[in-house]
């Protein structure tokens, strides 16, 4: 459903706010999350990087699937909003599985839960992402609304980046030492990181609406997904992000362990 009239301060900030999780949620992956398989669920370090690899390869099939998915969505409540609808209200239960300690014995075993776990988790985040970073340039028409939109979105992402980056590094410091149990340090990200992050996301999907018109999208083909490997420019794009993924995400796994 596409609608004329001028976004609302409600509305904009409703919108701005569920960028708290853009800024936020993979902020608490990239910082603890590693430290987490291999001090919590004893990974050995070459498999947790190497289930940390795998999510960014499946992050790099779903996350332009899902545009196409969202651009071929037609519904009572837009192309946009369903899944960020839906998506908000899975992130609990992803967020709750990616981080409980599953007690197996195994490092196979414990290796495929974590796998499993942490793909279904990247792709909640994608069905959310992708469909909100469209709707922000679909949210409204008007050239200025959409720079007050999307400067209200960075403050929040800002924000947010920044407490992400402090409080669970804190947090998980005092698990290490004995200080804080790792079952109040679970239901602190759960359910306070996981409400602060889901609950902005479900008011988007319930209360924002889309402004531009659709356009009429072709029928999806896997031929037409992986086209644009052809162009040699591309290719050369892909390699620069996962280069620059690769060298952050080292970085900080050097800085966390022998920082």
């Amino acid at each position: 459903m596409i609608h004329k009239n001028e976004i609302t301060l409600k509305e904009r900030f409703i919108f701005a706010a569920a960028d708290v999780y853009g800024g936020g949620g993979q902020t608490i992956i990239s910082v603890i999350y590693l430290v987490f398989l291999i001090q919590i669920i004893n990974l050995s370090p070459g498999l947790a990087g190497t289930l940390m690899m795998l999510s960014k390869a499946w992050d790099a099939i779903n996350d332009p699937l899902m545009g196409m998915i969202s651009d071929r969505t037609k519904s009572k409540i837009g192309r946009r909003r369903p899944y960020i609808l839906i998506g908000g209200i899975l992130l609990i239960p992803a967020i709750a599985l990616l981080w409980l300690p599953n007690g197996l014995s195994h490092e196979w075993q414990k290796g495929t839960y974590m796998l499993v776990t942490f793909l279904f988790y990247h792709t909640i985040n994608t069905i959310i992402a992708v469909p909100y970073s469209a709707l922000s340039t679909e949210i409204t028409n008007d050239f200025h609304e959409r720079n007050k939109v999307n400067l209200t979105r960075l403050i929040f992402s800002l924000t947010s980046t920044a407490i992400c980056t402090l409080v669970p590094t804190m947090l998980f410091e005092q698990v290490s030492n004995g200080s804080m149990s790792y079952f109040s340090f679970y239901l602190i990200i759960v359910f306070v990181f996981g409400g602060v992050f889901a609950i902005p996301n479900i008011l988007v999907g319930l209360f924002t609406k889309e402004r531009t018109p659709y356009e009429e999208m072709t029928k999806f083909s896997w031929r037409k997904f992986f086209s644009p490997l052809k162009v040699k420019g591309f290719r050369k794009l892909v390699f620069m992000y996962i280069a620059q993924a690769l060298a952050l995400d080292m970085t900080s796994a050097v800085i966390l362990f022998y920082g």
